[in-house]
């Protein structure tokens, strides 16, 4: 009778010690979530260095949240500070190597740097993923870094490309317009910096678009 005492006790004891440590892990996971988002939202408002300072410390709490580290390798990237973003990048794909929109957002840090042959392999590698949700954007970047590069026809079907997923993409309108006007094809940039203007006639784009129309003309 004693040893069963002594074990309904201990179990007791162990499924109060269990219960305190789910309880634990419940309030961290709640405070992780807390902090992602008012971080993220903090960033996503301009104010990139308290967003920063919330998403480290929700990282502290969560190292291996990819979509922490991630949103961490955004406010590094907008900082200026690629290193940090780059490395931060790396951390995100070691744990989630399919992660698509984070290998494209990686690419753009090469953009940024100019490193334009790495840029082109995170591209490449996004486009090949089929699951990947907005493939126009890695199409579109891709043609920048190939437009860099000199090459001149890759740089215009990435752009076509990315137009023939998304007609209404403004951005891919006005790079191929650019592009166009780059080659003294006066005739097909028109074209695209009109139709930047028609899919986004309040966008930044737009302006710029309407800019170079005026010079042509």
């Amino acid at each position: 009778m004693l040893n069963a005492k002594n074990t309904v006790i201990f179990i007791i004891l162990f499924s109060s010690l269990w219960i305190g440590c789910a309880g634990n892990q419940g309030a961290t996971r709640k405070k992780v979530q807390a902090l992602h988002d008012l971080g993220g939202g903090l960033v996503q408002q301009g104010d990139l260095r308290t967003g920063l300072g919330k998403l480290l410390e929700a990282s502290k709490l969560d190292p291996e949240n990819a979509d922490i580290l991630h949103e961490l390798a955004l406010a590094y990237r907008d900082l200026g500070e690629y290193d940090l973003s780059l490395q931060h990048f790396e951390k995100v794909l070691a744990i989630r190597p399919m992660f698509s929109q984070a290998r494209n957002n990686k690419g753009t840090v090469y953009l940024l740097l100019g490193k334009w042959n790495q840029a082109v392999s995170c591209f490449q590698k996004v486009v090949k993923d089929i699951t990947y949700r907005t493939p126009h954007f890695a199409y579109n970047n891709l043609g920048l870094a190939y437009g860099e590069l000199d090459q001149t026809g890759k740089s215009i079907r990435a752009f076509k490309k990315a137009i023939s997923l998304s007609p209404r993409f403004p951005t891919a309108h006005y790079n191929l317009g650019k592009l166009y006007l780059r080659l003294n094809k006066k005739t097909e940039a028109i074209a695209e910096l009109e139709k930047t203007i028609e899919n986004d006639p309040k966008g930044d784009y737009a302006n710029e678009a309407g800019r170079l129309l005026k010079e042509i003309k």
